[in-house]
């Protein structure tokens, strides 16, 4: 990994990102939870909704999006 340039932006930013996502679910839950006074069982229900449409409408999404043949299929 010292050698390749690409592998090492990539690391960096995995791991940026990931902290970063983790920082703002850790936010979302303490705002729903104290600040607009909902239930873990709320939370857990939004969370379960909005990642199954989430995954829904990234299947949508996928045979929308135009491909550059240079690309090759998706």
């Amino acid at each position: 990994m010292r050698r390749s340039p690409l592998l090492r932006a990539l690391l960096v930013q995995g791991a940026l990102f990931n902290f970063f996502e983790q920082a703002l679910i850790t936010l979302y839950l303490v705002v729903a939870l104290r600040t607009l006074g909902m239930s873990t069982s709320a939370v857990g229900i939004l969370l379960g909704v909005g990642a199954a449409l989430a995954a829904r409408l990234s299947a949508c999404v996928r045979r929308t999006v135009w491909w550059p043949s240079s690309w090759g299929s998706p």
